[in-house]
């Protein structure tokens, strides 16, 4: 076979075939490139914001649309091949769009904080339309289904090579062009962009898809990809088994529990060397190297997962669940049931299906993520709080006797219900009322007057969290491209934003209280006031020397870097420079909050 011919079988005479094959795909595609286009368009007019907001949830649910719609034309060609095409495409499509709007009305339809935990539940509906349009051409498939799946992996890679080939191609056209001819806005290269993907990349995708009943026996997986299965990708995982079966020795002869990170360092590892373990199955009875892996590491695997339960175990038991540690859990389970499963048989479809029922678990079932995190950190606060005499027959008491480390542990779960929106839960949790069955505490404030929290506690806090940072060595510190020198002071303070509300910092000698109108520094042995700035005052005169200047720029933030903005002082107890880094104002230019960084030494 020529080159001529090799490139032909590669990818562009079957495009045509794959519209005709995949319209309603193709379909999808080119409505997400019409609303990227409109929306690349339209990101600089302040006054569409909403359009663009409305655009963007309507991009992500065509996204998660793909695969579906895909899904549905493999189970038509395989199951439904004898009905009119054209009615059961009409059929699909119209049920997929009251799908996708049903899940805009659901997920995408609240507020901020509902919208991003929509978003997530949008995003693995995204991941189970996935793994249908890979499960799908399985069911019935008897020897071949890992080939069929090194078939789809090796199509995403060529579809990705020849997208960004296409992408630069036409944008170094466009370049020249642009340099030589007709000017163009910088729009047009990201149009070119998702034009590539969401067009010409789904076209050649779905043009290169094997057909449900394609007899796959003489399918091959190029030669490169088996040297690097056999040579660096099985070895590495030999080699990093190895590593963890030592540090599992170090922990019988220490008798020292492992830490949570472990837990970590061995499921996402885990993860991969399953995928390795499906995707070099086809090739068992050719390489020694393979079949020696495929049939010993599940057997390997089992003890590290369990040393990965107990280390993530050991964390639950001492902090409670969160959603991080759920994830973890549940994906410990999956890979033990999946590794002592390939130890009996193979079979890939399995492994999907599994896969399915755990994100379907953990985002959408009663014992989702979220609740049982929220439960777990609720009996967790209950139990501390009933421990110290804070909770006494269902009421909330004050105790003023507690211990730093008590302190600090309730305002971590305060926290985690209030001011926790990671990347995992994203929502806007609250803590159950301890007094009153079925309503909850609107706000950490309004639980921690309950329970008498005073400044003490935000010590506790802050200095856990190294708000106060000692300067062991000259540096240089930059901010906003001014460098200032740091040799004659010995602590950094860089607090967040300052507001009304006062704040309290802590070092082994000093008291730092700080609101929107002053810092006072306490010293700590005498209990006395020892020195006091008044930042409120110093804001007034910044805001007044440059008013002209806020007015002329139009900003409600104005941003300083220059020497005016500094001041230093001292007396017989500190010396101290002050840096106002940004200042907050309201519409008629009163100073709001104000954020600084504040270097002092105490004498």
């Amino acid at each position: 076979m020529n080159i001529k011919e090799k490139i032909k079988e590669l990818s562009f005479p079957n495009m045509k075939k794959g519209i005709e094959r995949f319209p309603i795909t193709v379909l999808f595609g080119v409505v997400l490139f019409v609303i990227t286009s409109i929306m690349t368009e339209q990101i600089n007019i302040f006054e569409e914001r909403e359009l663009m907001i409305e655009m963007l949830k309507w991009n992500i649910l065509f996204l998660v649309g793909l695969p579906i719609v895909t899904t549905l034309e493999i189970i038509r060609e395989k199951y439904f091949f004898k009905i009119n095409k054209v009615k059961f495409r009409i059929l699909y499509l119209l049920l997929s769009g009251c799908f996708l709007y049903l899940c805009r009305q659901l997920y995408l339809n609240g507020t901020k904080v509902e919208e991003i935990i929509g978003a997530m539940k949008i995003q693995a509906i995204g991941v189970i339309g996935y793994l249908s349009f890979l499960l799908v051409p399985l069911i019935e498939r008897k020897y071949d289904k890992e080939k069929y799946l090194q078939s789809v992996l090796g199509n995403k890679i060529i579809t990705i090579f020849f997208s960004m080939v296409f992408y630069l191609g036409i944008t170094f056209i466009m370049v020249v062009i642009d340099a030589l001819l007709i000017n163009f806005n910088s729009n047009i290269y990201i149009n070119i962009f998702s034009f590539s993907v969401f067009i010409f990349g789904i076209i050649l995708f779905v043009s290169r898809l094997k057909g449900v009943d394609e007899d796959l026996e003489n399918y091959e997986i190029p030669k490169i990809i088996k040297i690097l299965l056999s040579y660096i990708i099985i070895p590495i995982i030999v080699i990093y088994s190895v590593t963890l079966y030592i540090y599992t020795l170090k922990i019988i002869f220490t008798l020292k529990m492992p830490k949570g990170i472990v837990s970590h360092l061995v499921v996402w590892y885990m993860i991969f060397s399953l995928f390795i373990i499906v995707i070099s199955t086809p090739l068992v009875k050719e390489n020694v190297i393979v079949r020696k892996f495929r049939k010993f590491f599940p057997m390997v695997s089992i003890p590290l997962i369990i040393i990965a339960f107990i280390s993530i175990l050991s964390r639950i038991m001492q902090y409670g669940m969160t959603e991080n540690r759920y994830i973890i859990i549940i994906l410990i389970f999956w890979l033990l049931f999946n590794m002592i499963f390939y130890i009996i048989k193979t079979d890939v479809r399995v492994v999907i299906i599994s896969t399915i029922l755990v994100v379907f678990v953990s985002v959408f079932g009663p014992w989702n993520m979220t609740n049982i995190s929220v439960n777990s950190q609720s009996k967790r606060l209950e139990r501390i709080l009933v421990k110290n005499g804070l909770l006494k027959n269902g009421k909330l008491e004050k105790n003023s006797n507690l211990s730093d480390q008590t302190k600090i542990e309730i305002m971590n779960i305060v926290n985690y219900f209030y001011n926790n929106f990671d990347i995992l839960s994203r929502r806007e949790k609250k803590l159950k009322s301890f007094e009153e069955n079925g309503k909850f505490y609107s706000t950490e404030k309004e639980f921690m007057e309950k329970i008498g929290a005073d400044d003490s506690w935000n010590i506790s806090y802050f200095h856990k969290y190294d708000a106060i940072k000692k300067v062991e060595r000259i540096e240089n510190i930059n901010i906003n491209e001014n460098t200032y020198y740091v040799t004659e002071y010995d602590y950094l303070l860089i607090p967040t934003m300052i507001y009304s509300d006062l704040m309290t910092y802590s070092t082994p000698k000093n008291e730092i209280k700080i609101n929107s109108e002053e810092i006072i520094f306490i010293d700590k042995e005498s209990n006395k006031e020892i020195m006091k700035i008044k930042t409120g005052e110093l804001v007034d005169k910044i805001v007044h020397n440059i008013k002209d200047e806020i007015k002329n720029e139009n900003e409600s933030i104005l941003k300083v870097n220059n020497e005016k903005m500094i001041f230093k002082g001292e007396n017989e107890n500190i010396k101290y420079k002050l840096e106002f880094i940004s200042i907050d104002l309201y519409e008629n230019y009163k100073p709001s909050s104000y954020n600084i960084n504040l270097y002092f030494t105490s004498k």
